[in-house]
């Protein structure tokens, strides 16, 4: 076919494509320019996109998209590049997921098929087994020996020998065993009512949703040894290495990441499936460990679903378990207690367990004003896996966590006690003499803990950094906020009456709002609430430095220009973070609201200039 000059194409006339002029052109009366250009070109650029290969937003509001990464034009017009995210791997194709499916019934068949002859085993026997290692926990002598077993006025503990000896006569011993065995039954009552014994529907992508869960590890707050973390991953429900509630919890737990990070509800049904077959499973309950860390998690997943009774409910069973087999923070020996060495993985189970149940304890007390479930008593035995356990205290994020919180409300309590202090009081200068001599002794105390802490922490953040691991670095960098909240509250209080302690609250602010600068669009999916505390305390910090330049510029000492335009500064960078961690997190509202009243109130009162 001969190709067809532009001057032909325009006038409409047929060419015949010689070169380098063709015959219309030169029979023109006017002088024409004869060019050829490749219709393939133009073909191209008219190309439009596949089917669902827009972004999310442009698709749900019907405008045209470019697809292009990280974010489209669209959405960088519209100033919304956080919200820009695409779903390719929800369109997955469904001979690989049906392939993938029929594997892994394949692999559960087996399993099934490899404990015939246990499942032989009268069920009566499988109950009684499973309730004698939820009460007692059985840990190897190394770990045994660390545990405390009471005082001399406690109720002597029963062990699993003499559970087994005592059924087998009519002792008074049995009454107690029966009174355990029910107690225990009770603990692992349900909080929902269950189906029947069937397994249920499996959500699609089982093995994906489970490694989603395992990666974030140190978000949620529990650890696994490396049997473990490998029998989860790849869904051993034979229960020879782990507990199969472990698996189903970690596809629970997956289906929730999933539609945090991939902003889809088309899992969201799997998740009661998985709920019914977890309570199924936790009728042969696992060691007490690991049973306070699944209730730790499972509270983790109902209160990110803003169902606070439930919630509640499981930090109570867990609570429950710890009381009732007297777990405490490890009291070793001395000779163990000097030991700089890795502990076994026992340990690193058991002690990151307690930390994160404690860490939920006090976060749900500062965020959501509930009681506290574990008393001032755990407190104690937390301050010293310093000295207990050195190696693990300054590696485990989970521990390191716990701290940064535990040091917040040390310090929130120092500021309540100095505010009731001065109630009647209206000079600052009254403050030494309304302040008894043990606040000041808990406070030097405490502002050591927190510059340490906070010297700790630094350098594991910058070597997650530079290593490339993300989660990691996340998780410490909220370690770091949270203790230089801490820090900001202490230098605070002084602060209107001592120079340095105002310049050392200044500072601590300056590295809040770096820090705070450095987080990404995806970083608000797995934050803490409590950083919305955090950014409050930090704005009242602000908000009495402000108040303290207008109190001094009235009395005649010019007014600082500069500290408006940082003040500014700082509540812009404040109100957009706590704006975008209430679109990802719960329960972050309040905090939203008290930084926009404080806002509102120094933009009002502007420093006057002399």
């Amino acid at each position: 076919m001969a190709r067809t000059c532009m001057a032909c194409r325009a006038r409409k006339m047929r060419c015949d494509g010689e070169t380098p002029v063709c015959g219309p052109c030169s029979r023109a009366r006017k002088p024409v320019e004869c060019t050829y250009t490749d219709t393939t070109a133009i073909q191209r650029k008219a190309a439009l996109l596949q089917k669902g290969a827009a972004c999310l937003p442009c698709r749900r509001k019907k405008k045209k998209c470019d697809a292009e990464r990280p974010y489209c034009n669209t959405c960088h017009a519209a100033g919304k590049e956080a919200e820009c995210g695409y779903d390719e791997e929800v369109r997955e194709n469904l001979t690989i997921a049906l392939l993938s499916r029929n594997r892994e019934l394949e692999e559960r068949l087996a399993l099934y098929e490899a404990r015939g002859q246990r499942m032989s085993q009268p069920p009566t026997a499988l109950i009684d087994a499973s309730l004698d290692r939820a009460i007692h926990l059985e840990w190897p002598p190394e770990i045994s020996s660390s545990l405390v077993t009471g005082t001399a006025n406690d109720s002597p503990s029963i062990s699993v020998g003499e559970l087994s000896s005592s059924s087998s006569d009519s002792s008074p011993s049995s009454h107690s065993t029966s009174s355990l065995n029910n107690f225990a039954r009770s603990l692992l009552s349900d909080i929902a009512p269950r189906p029947s014994q069937g397994t249920g529907l499996i959500c699609q992508n089982t093995f994906e949703l489970r490694s989603l869960f395992l990666n974030h590890q140190t978000q949620i707050g529990f650890y696994l040894r490396e049997a473990k973390w490998q029998a989860v991953k790849n869904g051993d429900f034979s229960g020879l290495v782990v507990h199969r509630g472990l698996v189903h919890l970690s596809q629970l737990l997956g289906s929730l990441l999933w539609r945090i990070h991939h902003k889809t509800e088309v899992l969201v049904l799997s998740e009661a499936v998985e709920m019914q077959n977890l309570l199924n499973a936790l009728e042969y309950p696992p060691d007490p460990a690991t049973l306070v860390m699944m209730y730790t998690v499972l509270a983790w997943y109902h209160l990110y679903e803003r169902k606070l009774e439930i919630g509640r409910q499981y930090l109570s069973k867990a609570v429950d378990v710890i009381m009732l087999n007297n777990l405490q923070f490890a009291m070793q020996p001395i000779d163990v207690m000097l030991s700089l060495e890795e502990p076994d993985e026992n340990t690193k189970e058991y002690l990151t367990s307690m930390c994160q149940l404690l860490y939920m304890d006090k976060a749900a007390k500062i965020v959501l004003q509930m009681a506290p479930l574990m008393d001032a008593t755990f407190d104690t035995q937390f301050r010293t896996l310093t000295f207990i356990q050195p190696w693990l205290s300054k590696r485990s994020v989970v521990i390191m966590r716990c701290k940064s919180i535990i040091l917040l409300q040390d310090c929130m309590r120092l500021s309540r006690m100095r505010a009731d202090a001065m109630l009647g009081s209206t000079s600052r200068i009254l403050e030494h003499t309304a302040l008894p001599p043990e606040w000041y002794t808990q406070y030097w105390e405490t502002l050591e803990d927190v510059t340490q802490h906070v010297a700790l922490l630094y350098p594991q953040m910058l070597q997650a950094s530079l290593c490339a691991d993300p989660r990691h670095g996340l998780c410490l960098k909220v370690c770091i906020i949270v203790a230089l909240a801490a820090q900001v509250e202490l230098h605070r209080m002084p602060g209107s009456y001592h120079a340095e302690s105002r310049q050392k609250s200044l500072s601590a602010i300056l590295e809040v709002i770096t820090l705070t600068k450095g987080l990404k669009g995806d970083d608000y999916d797995m934050l803490e609430p409590i950083l919305g505390i955090c950014f409050t305390i930090v704005a009242n910090a602000l908000r009495g430095d402000h108040d303290l330049l207008l109190e001094i510029s009235t009395q005649g000492t010019s007014g600082n220009s500069d500290s408006d335009e940082r003040d500014k500064e700082a509540f812009s960078v404040l109100i957009d973070s706590a704006t975008r961690l209430s679109t990802k997190l719960p329960y972050v509202e309040n905090a939203l609201r008290t930084l926009h009243d404080i806002a509102s109130n120094i933009t009002s009162n502007t420093t006057p200039n002399k």
